[in-house]
């Protein structure tokens, strides 16, 4: 699903559902697709929640990170501390 990785300063692993299989996606392809994509193994369909928020700040940020001069300066890192609060609550609760 990525035609040119070394044009993308980032994209996305994106997992299906059914199956678990781990597709990489630029937001290219998301916007391409309209937000919903197909398992390469499975063939279900894979929906992006709220596909065009991720697709506009994409571009925005690939824009900026893939200017020459900004990208001497600024580098983008994911924070692999960062954990994401469930919406479900505890047992008990």
């Amino acid at each position: 699903m990525l035609d040119r990785l070394d044009k993308l300063v980032f994209y996305f692993h994106v997992e299906c559902a059914m199956c678990h299989n781990i597709s990489k996606v630029s937001h290219v392809v998301m916007e391409e697709q309209k937000g919903v994509l197909i398992c390469t193994l499975c063939g279900k369909s894979i929906k992006v929640p709220e596909a065009e928020i991720i697709i506009k700040a994409s571009k925005d940020l690939n824009a900026y990170l893939g200017d020459g001069l900004n990208a001497k300066f600024v580098k983008l890192i994911l924070n692999d501390k960062f954990v994401v609060e469930s919406a479900v609550p505890a047992v008990g609760h």
